[in-house]
């Protein structure tokens, strides 16, 4: 990672715009582009070796989870202690942890400017809630992992991070601790651009619209809840 007192002017300069394209994109309530989805979602299997899933769009988050419940069979368990109801879905979290050991460290200095929100704050909410008020029955083998799944992608968070990533290798290239693979940064990029939440398994993806609105209080940056295309909402705080 570079430090921030390594970087010219120049690359300095184009910071706000990084974090800015990236917050636009974390915090968007522009309608999905069905088709723009299913090609970011055709470019990562293919990455995976995998055949494009059926493709399932979900008004809310309570209907993927009430869709997606019964594809959950068991925890997959990532190197950096993250766990997620699927392989697949741990499969694109160790992908973009593959991108921060391109980076080699963090310079808090130069993250805090990139910082989007504290975006994996707003998606353990979101995933706790999900899962003390809709996820019962799940499999014996979630048990003592309930609290420490992503029952979803992380949309939020991985925006967040997508900008520190997005700065290194476009603007600050030079500073990489080691090679990354161009081809599935491309695929990952446009993954979190284009969609949205979403439970991802080998045949099946289930993807929630965007949503109408998140609904902010005066005094905080972080979203107090969310209201969905068909009314629904979810409260945060």
């Amino acid at each position: 990672m570079a430090f921030l007192r390594e970087l010219t002017q120049e690359e300095i300069a184009l910071i706000p715009s990084y974090r800015q394209f990236w917050y636009e994109a974390a915090f968007s309530t522009t309608k999905l582009n069905h088709k723009q989805v299913q090609e970011a979602i055709q470019s990562l299997y293919k990455i995976f070796e995998l055949d494009t899933p059926s493709i399932h769009f979900c008004n809310n988050l309570f209907a993927l989870i009430e869709e997606s419940r019964g594809f959950f069979q068991q925890p997959y368990f990532c190197e950096d202690g993250s766990v997620f109801p699927s392989q697949v879905m741990a499969q694109i979290h160790e992908l973009q942890m593959s991108f921060f050991e391109s980076i080699g460290h963090y310079d808090l200095a130069l993250t805090s400017q990139l910082k989007v929100t504290d975006g994996q704050n707003v998606e353990c909410n979101i995933s706790t809630y999900l899962q003390q008020t809709l996820l019962n029955d799940l499999p014996v083998c979630f048990e003592g992992y309930e609290m420490y799944t992503h029952w979803i992608f992380p949309r939020i968070w991985y925006a967040d991070e997508a900008s520190l990533y997005d700065f290194h290798f476009s603007a600050a290239q030079r500073t990489l601790f080691q090679a990354y693979d161009d081809i599935a940064w491309q695929s990952y990029r446009q993954l979190i651009q284009t969609t949205s939440w979403f439970a991802a398994f080998e045949s099946d993806w289930f993807m929630c619209e965007r949503p109408k609105a998140f609904l902010f209080n005066s005094d905080s940056t972080l979203p107090s809840a969310i209201l969905f295309v068909d009314g629904e909402q979810l409260t945060l705080l």
